[in-house]
């Protein structure tokens, strides 16, 4: 049961990503990847309304927050458990991740680009 309520949640997200990106891409047009920055924004509310205090059931938190908010957007998820690690004190780590994941994230892709094309 768990396992359909995480396939339901991906494709449910993966869904929504499509569509919202295309229609924010159509509404703002080109030049910064609007369709983008709108999904990762509202993954992050989103993820953040269901994980409140109360938090969804266990099935629940599966469909929506690993499912829908992780494939809506990775985003969300890393925003979460930043926030995560920044109040329960640990700013040292939380900053880490942040930095490693943005710059080895950027070169990680570079890195792919360059070994496709020599491929």
């Amino acid at each position: 049961m768990e396992v359909s309520a995480l396939i339901l949640g991906s494709a449910l997200g993966g869904c929504a990503r499509y569509g919202a990106s295309l229609a924010a891409a159509r509404w703002f047009g080109g030049g910064i990847p609007y369709g983008t920055l709108f999904v990762n924004l509202l993954g992050c509310l989103l993820i953040g309304l269901l994980s409140g205090h109360k938090g969804p059931n266990s099935m629940m938190r599966l469909l929506l927050v690993v499912g829908f908010c992780g494939s809506f957007t990775t985003f969300s998820t890393f925003a979460l458990e930043t926030l995560q690690m920044l109040e329960s004190g640990h700013f040292v780590r939380a900053i880490g991740v942040v930095l490693v994941s943005v710059t080895v994230g950027l070169a990680f892709v570079r890195a792919g680009i360059s070994l496709s094309r020599l491929l």
